[in-house]
């Protein structure tokens, strides 16, 4: 197999990826897939990335 290994702000892209690891001051804050850490506000809070508004709006919309 292969491993494609990028680090970014730009949440649209890391949305595409099989698994995302967020770093903080601390090391790892979370880890997984990204529809599982988009709903964990908290972790996203803690490093200060805020959510972007088309995810809100995704979350509104997408049913349950």
């Amino acid at each position: 197999g292969k491993i494609v290994l990028f680090t970014t702000h730009d949440l649209a892209l890391a949305a595409q990826a099989n698994r995302l690891i967020l770093l903080g001051k601390t090391g790892i804050i979370a880890d997984g897939p990204p529809h599982a850490l988009f709903q964990e506000t908290a972790c996203w809070e803690q490093v200060g990335l805020p959510l972007p508004a088309w995810l809100h709006i995704h979350e509104k919309i997408s049913p349950t």
